[in-house]
């Protein structure tokens, strides 16, 4: 179930994300929030649209193994490395990019600043079709540390989404007179926390 309070977030990145001007774009919210998921749909959705020919996700957390981050795109990229060092696959990784038309590379779970030339990714001019999603729970990471300057929150589902929701699992004939009410407050508790 799609909420109305998340259709429009996710339009806003679909938006974002095919606009040519913008190369990376954010999106925070509390921990649970399903920042990861909505990130994946969306993806999806610019995939089926062939705003990009490919996608690599690849999870960072709190302490980021560079190296694991950099393999796991490189072999979404289908590079082979022919150095051993960490600098030189970086090196090699940014110039396969050069290549790529339309790529999306999604940061899922950025805690703090990463060296994104670390890993081999770098936005130059000339590299138009490949983007950046990246999620975190902080917006502060997103704007200050990594530079993001398209950032859209994830925020709680409204209370009329949360209804909607509520009344599709427990569907129109099981509530009674006598018991409505007190599925109606807890209901409310669930919105409120």
């Amino acid at each position: 179930m799609e909420f109305d309070t998340r259709s429009s977030t996710k339009s806003g990145i679909l938006q974002a994300l095919g606009n040519d001007e913008i190369r990376s774009t954010g999106v925070y919210g509390i921990a649970g929030i399903s920042k990861t998921t909505l990130v994946k749909a969306v993806a999806g959705e610019a995939l089926h649209a062939k705003l990009f020919c490919d996608a690599v996700e690849v999870m960072v957390s709190q302490s980021p193994n560079l190296e694991k981050i950099q393999k796991e795109i490189a072999e979404r990229l289908d590079i082979v490395f022919y150095k051993d060092g960490f600098k030189e696959r970086a090196l090699e990784s940014r110039h396969r990019l050069k290549n790529e038309k339309k790529f999306l590379i999604i940061i899922d779970n950025v805690w703090k600043q990463l060296g994104l030339l670390d890993i081999g990714v770098a936005f130059e001019d000339h590299l138009q079709g490949c983007k950046m999603l990246l999620t975190s729970r902080s917006q502060d990471v997103l704007r200050d540390e990594m530079v993001v300057k398209n950032i859209f929150e994830i925020a709680f589902v409204s209370k009329s989404d949360t209804w909607t929701c509520f009344w599709n699992i427990i569907g129109d004939g099981s509530l009674s007179v006598h018991n409505n009410h007190e599925f109606g407050i807890g209901c409310r508790l669930c919105w409120i926390n």
